[in-house]
């Protein structure tokens, strides 16, 4: 456990000399890790403080799975002068037990909240958690600093700017100030989390790691009736410059060698011609070739087009995330989503044609939900044929449009959050209670898996880079001269036919270390029809097969297997301890 305590409270660079703030991210769940980023925003506000001759440490008690005496443990190596602990929703009922604990064994260690629960609740924090007596609401950066300086005997407390807190029973508030200048932040401190970085497993789908999220936007411009970014951001969108952007992405490649980025953003195109800036200073800094990306983006006509999408692909985006929420106009109105289902139907066919995944998004128990709206969703999943998604239990957030209506209505069935647990269903509609949307959910998400699994499914989403998306057996993508697959010792592909083609062409390249001595036997079969290939060289070779017409004429099945398999790190070529077979370059009909 010691070397544990040392990974966690040590981060590089530390200075023991200066004013000691500790974070902690407490869980979401109790029994399943559901951080899967470094929290962005903890990071950020470090940064601000060292820049001023702080001292931060971070105890992530999600990822360690340390409960409330190991943390306590924590606090007492390196004593604090502040802890800070931020709030999403799932979190709440899990942070009383630690927060509790903490005050317990350090009573006059000042304890501060801060998270998007807590701006959407505002003063009903204290209510929530009446040992604590300062919280921030919105942005936290510049509230923590003049926090620490109003610790330090530096500012008044009525100075520090986005604080709520409590004297003599009584609440005050502070005046609220937004970032307008992002680039006025220094870049998130990973030094906090480096030595355990690859804890962090990224958010599903993720094609590689390290796997990071950034935020190149804060606001929305939209005002989706779910959503608790107008609370938290407002609806004008501050945009950082996009050179900032890739000096950030530059930083993570040099410090923990970054191959997967999440644009983790309302809306990545809410400004196209800012959306293309960004993609061209990707690809002029040669990031293209070494890290994937993916991202969220609104599918309305107006700021979505085939231009644009094919630009991400260009930029070596991999997968576009969209909240789809519903299959019903309707629905999508009551939502406030500002979107049609035809631009929903639009978004996906430009995507699929750009030569990227999608990922959809939906929603069960939204006000207004019905059993036929329901089924107008589960239609329009069949109808756009996502690579990934699923539908989740809408839940109506503190501050939001929908937990308004919900509270006003008597459609919500908890509102004491310190009971909430994540995934639980608390909404319920005029037509649907909460077990029928848990059951809803559960049949269209059988729906989902359903079709994820099907032939149909598997050929419409076909994408000539990621193999790994409609194959079997391939390792993750590697940038040589040229993206390529490393593969198992069984692969199995699908190719749709095409109608001029007369043969299938497979690119491939054995580089076993022993390949002169030991040849390898390379069986493939298409379409049932089987060949043998002996591979005797260490170079690139183009392997060319006939069509056999096929019983069904839709696809072409292709299947091989080696006879041997060889491992980097038994031959003390590197650390890749993975059994290689053929590395694949493309797969193509001609």
């Amino acid at each position: 456990m010691k070397e544990l305590y040392a990974e966690i409270l040590r981060p590089k660079g530390a200075d023991r000399k200066m004013f000691p703030i500790t974070f902690i991210n407490v869980p979401s769940h109790k029994e399943i890790v559901m951080t899967v980023y470094p929290p962005v925003g903890i990071l950020s506000m470090s940064s601000c403080l060292k820049q001023s001759g702080n001292k931060v440490n971070f105890i992530d008690a999600d990822i360690h799975r340390l409960n409330p005496k190991q943390v306590i443990e924590l606090l007492k190596i390196l004593p604090p002068q502040l802890i800070g602990i931020s709030l999403n929703v799932s979190q709440v009922s899990h942070s009383v037990v630690y927060i509790e604990e903490i005050w317990r064994h350090f009573p006059n260690i000042p304890i501060i909240l801060g998270g998007p629960y807590v701006t959407g609740v505002q003063e009903k924090i204290f209510k929530d958690f009446p040992l604590v007596r300062y919280a921030v609401i919105h942005e936290g950066e510049w509230a923590i600093k003049d926090f620490v300086d109003f610790l330090k005997g530096e500012k008044s407390i009525g100075e520090v700017r986005n604080l709520i807190y409590k004297i003599n029973g009584r609440i005050n508030r502070n005046k609220v100030e937004r970032i307008l200048d992002l680039d006025s932040l220094p870049l998130p401190d990973y030094s906090l989390v480096l030595e355990y970085i690859d804890k962090y497993l990224g958010a599903y789908p993720s094609i590689t790691s390290p796997s990071i999220a950034i935020m190149c936007t804060r606001g929305c411009p939209d005002n989706c009736a779910f959503c608790s970014s107008p609370v938290t951001w407002g609806r004008k969108v501050t945009f950082r410059k996009t050179d900032n952007i890739v000096n950030e992405i530059l930083d993570l490649k040099k410090t923990i060698n970054v191959k997967e980025i999440f644009f983790q953003d309302d809306t990545l195109n809410a400004r196209p011609s800012w959306f293309f800036e960004l993609c061209d200073k990707i690809i002029s800094n040669g990031l293209h070739k070494e890290i994937f990306f993916k991202c969220p983006l609104k599918v309305n006509k107006e700021i979505l087009s085939e231009e644009l999408l094919r630009k991400a692909k260009e930029a070596n985006f991999w997968m576009i995330f969209y909240g789809v929420e519903s299959g019903n106009q309707e629905m999508l109105n009551n939502m406030n989503k500002n979107i049609t289902v035809e631009e929903i139907k639009r978004a996906f066919k430009l995507t699929r044609e750009a030569g990227l995944a999608s990922f959809a998004s939906f929603m069960i128990g939204n006000y207004g939900e019905t059993r036929e709206t329901v089924r107008d969703s589960m239609k329009l999943l069949k109808k756009i044929m996502p690579d990934y998604g699923g539908f989740a239990i809408a839940a109506p957030f503190p501050g939001s449009e929908l937990y308004r209506i919900a509270v006003e209505k008597k459609l919500i069935t908890l509102t004491d959050f310190k009971k909430y647990q994540y995934g639980d269903c608390i909404l319920k509609t005029d037509a649907l209670d909460t077990k029928d949307i848990m059951s809803l959910v559960g049949k269209a998400n059988d729906l989902f898996d359903k079709l994820s699994r099907s032939l149909k499914h598997r050929i419409i989403n076909r994408n000539d880079l990621f193999t790994k998306l409609i194959g079997e057996g391939f390792y993750e993508k590697e940038f040589w001269h040229t993206w390529v697959n490393r593969t198992m010792k069984n692969v199995s592909y699908i190719l749709p036919t095409s109608t001029n083609a007369k043969n299938v062409h497979i690119k491939i390249l054995a580089d076993y270390p022993d390949i002169l001595e030991r040849p390898v036997k390379f069986k493939l079969s298409i379409n049932k029809i089987k060949y043998l290939v002996l591979i005797d060289k260490n170079e690139w070779i183009e392997l060319k097969f006939p069509i056999i017409k096929h019983i069904d004429s839709r696809f072409i099945d292709i299947k091989w297997k080696v006879n041997r398999t060889w491992c980097p790190k038994k031959y003390k070529i590197n650390e890749d301890k993975r059994e290689l077979g053929v590395t694949v370059e493309k797969i193509w009909l001609a």
